[in-house]
């Protein structure tokens, strides 16, 4: 049988045969809120159930290149329509998983699919806010490694695409920035955090402020 592990912190992840995932979690509450939020998606932007057994789950394979990767390489254009992608999948998401937000916002738990972004880890989902949601994907797309001009048009074409407060979503941003800095130890003003602030809100100045 053909086998390929995947990249995980916390489970066993691995790929059979090219098709199949099997997702093997050390922590139980973990193993039910991905098995909730999958039923409730049932394939819905995310990877289908195939069968569960102890605390492991049997899905599809979703098929396509890891948001990060295509993130880190794109250019201004291919960045704007990534963002737009990506805020329409969120959107949707969040209506389907009736208003929960997932934790961990790292462009690897997102894959390229088509027209579409699909997301394939849901353990630590929870109730939130999308302008939260949105602040957590902003907060890495700033500190990633892409081109400055690339994370200028994703971010505005994402919060562009997404209905949100934007008072709200600043003020979040604020929050997830520094505990996203601090917990890979880069230090803010050696990044382009305040840069893409400014351009930011002087886009929505000159739009006219709408909450």
């Amino acid at each position: 049988m053909d086998q390929r592990r995947f990249i995980s912190r916390k489970n066993e992840v691995v790929l059979l045969n090219g098709n199949v995932v099997v997702k093997s979690f050390k922590d139980t509450k973990n193993f039910d809120i991905e098995y909730q939020m999958l039923s409730l998606l049932s394939g819905f932007l995310s990877p289908k159930i195939i069968e569960t057994k102890d605390n492991s789950i049997k899905m599809e394979y979703v098929k396509g290149d890891l948001l990060l990767d295509r993130y880190l390489c794109a250019d201004t254009e291919e960045g704007a329509v990534l963002g737009k992608m990506l805020g329409n999948s969120v959107e949707a998401l969040f209506c389907r998983m009736q208003s929960k937000i997932a934790f961990d916002e790292n462009f690897r738990n997102y894959i390229v699919c088509g027209d579409s972004i699909f997301r394939v880890d849901f353990e630590e989902t929870k109730q939130g806010k999308i302008e939260e949601w949105c602040a957590k994907i902003v907060s890495f797309a700033i500190l990633y490694s892409a081109p400055f001009e690339t994370k200028i048009s994703f971010i505005n074409s994402l919060v562009g695409e997404v209905c949100i407060a934007r008072d709200e979503f600043l003020n979040l941003l604020q929050e997830e920035i520094v505990f996203l800095s601090g917990r890979w130890g880069v230090d803010l003003n050696n990044t382009d955090y305040f840069f893409i602030l400014n351009d930011l809100m002087s886009k929505w100045k000159r739009q006219g402020k709408k909450d």
